[in-house]
């Protein structure tokens, strides 16, 4: 056992060795050189996020997930002449950028849809160019880099450009609710989910069946954060709760 035991490491070793520019450098120092420019921050619960510039555009990558893996793997095949790292040299580096981001990097927040900076509102559109929408007491505007560091997860749905000259009001015929105040509710509800503090409003929708009580929360999902399953099944424990909240800004069960 002990014998096979230093063989597997002795693999894992050389796999990690590769030849740079100054002799033989482990595929994981590689990694970590061609990070250099990557700015790492982490946030109040330990989080580590990698900030990345792709074809001159901002991502905030989770360093623990898998397009941040992928951005590595790609940043080595293009350095290393079509070459790829090894697991446990992947592995490793990561390890290493995540140790970086939480003890020199800055705490920062980094929300997923709303966030605040100076009194503004932002939200995360969530598209190809990872803009966001800057909500001020003057009015609004699309930004390509706001101040609020955004991440996404993969189920994550983008939301248009906002069109000027429309009205809330437009929404109404769509939806089974012909009482104002209901009207009013839901309108409340759709505003208090841009609040980037909280504490937020619970939307209870009850009707008999075929009201169309799905479709209003469908609706209100889409508005504000679309997400590729709108509708979920009520978590079973707290832990399945916590886990979904990490990963979608608004939960229609």
């Amino acid at each position: 056992i002990i014998g096979m035991s230093f063989s597997m490491h002795s693999e894992k070793a050389a796999e990690s060795i590769t030849k740079g520019k100054h002799g033989k450098v482990s595929q994981a120092d590689v990694l970590l050189g061609l990070t250099e420019d990557v700015g790492l921050v982490h946030t109040s619960t330990g989080d580590a996020y990698a900030i990345i510039t792709k074809d001159a555009v901002r991502q905030v990558l989770s360093v623990e997930s898998e397009d941040f893996r992928l951005h590595l793997v790609h940043q080595y095949y293009l350095d290393q002449n079509g070459r790829a790292p090894s697991d446990y040299a992947l592995k490793t580096a990561i390890d290493a950028l995540r140790a970086k981001a939480r003890i020199e990097g800055q705490e920062v927040e980094v929300p997923l849809r709303v966030g605040e900076h100076n009194g503004n509102v932002y939200h995360n559109l969530a598209n190809d160019r990872w803009e966001a929408v800057e909500i001020t007491a003057k009015g609004y505007r699309v930004i390509s880099e706001p101040p609020v560091l955004f991440t996404r997860t993969a189920g994550m749905l983008a939301l248009p450009h906002p069109q000027p000259g429309g009205s809330i009001d437009l929404l109404r015929p769509l939806l089974n609710m012909a009482d104002d105040d209901l009207w009013i509710q839901y309108v409340g509800w759709l505003v208090g989910c841009l609040n980037p503090w909280g504490p937020y409003p619970v939307q209870i929708l009850q009707g008999e069946q075929g009201s169309a009580k799905s479709m209003g929360a469908r609706m209100a999902k889409a508005l504000l954060d679309p997400d590729a399953s709108p509708l979920r099944t009520p978590p079973a424990n707290d832990r399945e709760l916590m886990i979904a909240a990490t990963h979608t800004q608004i939960l229609a069960f």
